[in-house]
């Protein structure tokens, strides 16, 4: 991946070297190096997304394995009669998506957002001055602590939405018991 960042932010720089260049200067030059530093680029993104590829393959194994083994050693008399067959085949078919369609694209996502701003601090750091390094400590402070606080607030609403969701339903259940009652 910092491989990967360097071929990105070398074409960045060199597009900016190449345009500070008169225009009767020698172009063929400047296309090759920035031809070369695009492929590369290119082949990193390949690389990238065939290591997230294989290690979502390998997850997906190891959780199925996992889950199988513990379906297969589970007590017969107790976890087979109470639990149907449909039910263990959508916990499986869920979570096993989850896996293969769902994170790779988020954990690809979330790399890359990293990566670029890490790439982005040492620009500002190399750019700028060593002052921006005391401003990025207190962003990355306000960060974790917003976080925090959002987290907290999230685990909050969705306790409220699951309460709502059952108090409703169950609401909706008295209503048509009461309607039948009344027939």
């Amino acid at each position: 991946m910092l491989i990967w960042l360097m071929m990105h932010m070398g074409s960045n720089f060199w597009l900016s070297v190449w345009s500070r260049q008169p225009p009767d200067s020698d172009q063929k030059f400047y296309i090759g190096i920035y031809a070369l530093l695009a492929c590369g680029y290119a082949v990193m993104c390949l690389a990238r997304a065939a290591m997230i590829l294989v290690k979502a393959v390998s997850s997906s194994q190891n959780i199925h394995q996992k889950m199988l083994w513990s379906v297969i050693r589970a007590s017969l008399p107790n976890f087979f009669d109470r639990v149907p067959i449909g039910r263990l085949l959508n916990r499986f078919s869920k979570d096993l998506n989850q896996v293969d369609v769902v994170i790779p694209p988020l954990l690809g996502s979330a790399m890359v957002a990293a990566y670029f701003l890490l790439g982005d601090m040492v620009v500002c750091i190399f750019a700028g001055s060593y002052f921006v390094l005391p401003l990025i400590i207190v962003f990355f402070a306000l960060a974790a602590y917003y976080q925090t606080s959002f987290m907290a607030l999230n685990r909050e609403v969705v306790r409220l939405g699951k309460r709502l969701t059952f108090i409703t339903s169950d609401l909706t259940c008295k209503k048509r018991v009461f309607r039948r009652v009344q027939l």
